[in-house]
C-alpha cells in the first residue's frame, strides 16, 4: 500500500530533545564606543538612543567603582575585532571563548567582570555578580572556553 502524504510526513524523524545541557549563543549588534577586542568584556549602554523604540545600540566600557553587573549593567563578550564607531558582533549569553585574567583556572571555577580589568576574573569579595563559568582548565591570562550569562548571571560569589 502506497503510503499518504500525512503518512509521509510523519515518517520522517523529527528532532527533538537531546540528552544533556545546551546554552544557545545569545548574540547582539551594537556600535562599538571604542576599538573592541574579540574575547574582551564591555557593557551595554544604557543611554536610548531612540524614544519611540526604547532602542539601546552602544558599548560602553565599564564604569564605576563597583564590580561589573553590580549596579545593573548588562555584561557583553566581544565575539570579534571592532573598530571604533563601528557595528559588531557581541554575546550576552552563552558557551564561547572569554578573555580570562587569572594565573591559572580550573573548570568550575566561577568568574565575575570588574571595570578594572578587560576580561572575567576569579571574585576576590562576596556578593559579585557571577557571569562565567569555567569550561576548561587554563595556566594562564587568555581566551577561556566559559558558559557565559551578562544577562542574569549565575549567582553571586561567597569567598
Amino acid at each position: 500500500k502506497a503510503l499518504s502524504a500525512r503518512e509521509k510526513i510523519m515518517s520522517f524523524p523529527i528532532p527533538g530533545p537531546r540528552a544533556g545541557f545546551e546554552m544557545p549563543t545569545r548574540e547582539v549588534h551594537l556600535t562599538a564606543h571604542a576599538a573592541i577586542t574579540k574575547g574582551y568584556v564591555y557593557a551595554l549602554s544604557t543611554v536610548i538612543v531612540d524614544t519611540d523604540t526604547n532602542l539601546l545600540d552602544t558599548t560602553k566600557a565599564a564604569a564605576g567603582a563597583v564590580a561589573l553587573g553590580a549596579n545593573g549593567e548588562i555584561t557583553l563578550v566581544a565575539l570579534e575585532e571592532i573598530d571604533s564607531g563601528a557595528v559588531g558582533r557581541f554575546a550576552y549569553e552563552g558557551i564561547m571563548d572569554v578573555f580570562c585574567e587569572a594565573t591559572s583556572l580550573d573548570v568550575g571555577d566561577y568568574l565575575t567582570a570588574d571595570n578594572a580589568q578587560a576580561g572575567l576574573i576569579i571574585p576576590d569579595v562576596d556578593d559579585l555578580k557571577i557571569v562565567g563559568i569555567c569550561l576548561e582548565d587554563t595556566a594562564a591570562d587568555g581566551l577561556t572556553r566559559c558558559m557565559f550569562s551578562g544577562l542574569h548571571g549565575f549567582t553571586t560569589a561567597s569567598v
